[in-house]
């Protein structure tokens, strides 16, 4: 399965990129929603991780943006992962054509866990390796 995270903090980006990459995913990861255009220019993914505050462009607005264009990656299915458990904030996603929201822990199990349901649920190759 291959994965692109969007996420500006450069700590947050790197701890996400080990924790998926060493549960056995392709992932891709890039800082800012330019970033994410770029790359999915050229390459295709599964999913995309999105962080939702960003300055320049958010993630509600990065999702607007994919879910309007003609591209390939209109359809790719989005996952906000944030730390924000605002209702407001959930809602918005929603709205924006986010498909799912998870908030951030500091173990990241709930994502592992949802990566692994995501590639089971959708035929894509799940790890070889176990993340518990």
């Amino acid at each position: 399965m291959n994965i692109l995270l969007v996420e500006n903090s450069r700590t947050v980006r790197a701890l996400l990129t080990q924790k998926i990459s060493q549960a056995g995913y392709c992932i891709t990861a890039v800082s800012s929603a330019a970033e994410a255009f770029e790359y999915l220019s050229t390459e295709l993914v599964d999913l995309i991780i999105l962080d939702v505050f960003m300055p320049s462009m958010n993630g509600y607005e990065l999702a607007k943006n994919l879910r309007n264009s003609d591209a390939a990656y209109a359809k790719v299915h989005l996952l906000a992962y944030s730390s924000s458990q605002l209702a407001q904030d959930i809602q918005t996603c929603k709205e924006a054509g986010i498909n799912d929201y998870l908030i951030k822990s500091t173990d990241h199990q709930q994502l592992l866990d949802y990566l692994q349901s995501y590639a089971l649920a959708h035929n894509l190759t799940p790890p070889i390796t176990t993340h518990k």
